[in-house]
Order: structure tokens, then sequence, then C-alpha cells
């Protein structure tokens, strides 16, 4: 994995201010004539804004949240609170164990994260994924008992950084 840049080396670059990094002067007046004062980065297709960083593109809420908190632990990542992947405000990155705030699978049959359709039982399984593992809150006969389930099990296990399907649908993911 390539080393993400110090604090010290992307305030070099940009600035912060309410979620956007803006590229400073640098000195280097073809550089500085195209880029400076201009907004970094670009979003990408999967709603992440990215920029270039010495041939490498690094995620800008990444950047942000180094700038402002240092490097960020091994095996931790960098989550947006209210799933808006384009909302770089400090205050809605947090550091979690893992992707706790997925967004449901396209191919889910329930609608309900977590909940699937099992044809062997002909009941609706409940189940919460955790750093590669899958946790088990059982059978159902009705949908709503294995959403009931599952949200439960989803709170022993990701505790605040538990996202619900409920929560997932009003914010519009």
């Amino acid at each position: 994995m390539t080393r993400e840049p110090s604090p010290a080396e992307i305030n070099a670059v940009v600035y912060y201010e309410d979620g956007v990094l803006t590229w400073k002067n640098r000195g280097i007046s073809k550089v500085d004539k195209q880029f400076a004062g201009k907004t970094a980065g670009c979003l990408r297709p999967d709603g992440y804004i990215a920029l270039a960083w010495k041939g490498k593109h690094i995620l800008a809420h990444r950047l942000i949240w180094i700038m402002h908190n240092g490097a960020i632990p091994d095996g931790l990542f960098i989550d947006h609170i209210n799933r808006d992947r384009k909302d770089n405000r400090l205050e809605n990155l947090r550091l979690c164990s893992n992707n706790c705030n997925a967004k449901l699978r396209i191919d889910n049959s329930s609608k309900i994260k977590g909940v699937c359709w099992d044809n062997q039982r002909n009941k609706w399984k409940a189940r919460v994924s955790y750093k590669g593992r899958q946790f088990h809150a059982g059978f159902h006969v009705e949908l709503q008992d294995a959403a009931d389930a599952v949200r439960i099990k989803r709170e022993q296990i990701h505790n605040e950084f538990a996202a619900h399907h409920d929560l997932l649908m009003e914010a519009g993911h």
C-alpha cells in the first residue's frame, strides 16, 4: 500500500474549509495558474471525491482526517456518519473498525439489510457481518421478525456504528 501523506505534506498543498479542499499556491507558476484557488479533487462514479497525489489517487475524506487527526491507524476506516460520500466535513467523519454503513445490496430480496430468504427452510434468514464473519440472528417465518432480530444483533455487534435499514431509507440510500 502506498504511504499516506503526513499532515504537513497535505497542508503544504491544500487548505480545508467546511469539507472542501482547495489547492494552494505552490510557487510553480504553470501549476499555480491552472490549480491554485480551485477545488481539489473530482467526483468518482462511486460518489467519493478523490485527488491525484504523487501519481496515485487518494480519497479526500482520508486527507481531511489526516490533516486534522494524524495517521489513520492500521485496520481502521474513515466513515461518513450521514452516509453522504461527498460530505467531507470533519464533523461528518469518524474512525470505525469496518464498513458498518454499507449500502443495501441491490440483489437483496427482502429490501432489509441483513435479511434474505432461505429456500431450504422457507424462512427469512437474519444475519450480520462483521470483520468478515457472519453472526446468525435466526430464521423467521415473518419478515418483520427477521428485521427486528437483525436490528438487535447489529446493535450488539456494531454498537454506535449500527446502520439500520429504516435509517438507510430515510437517508435516501
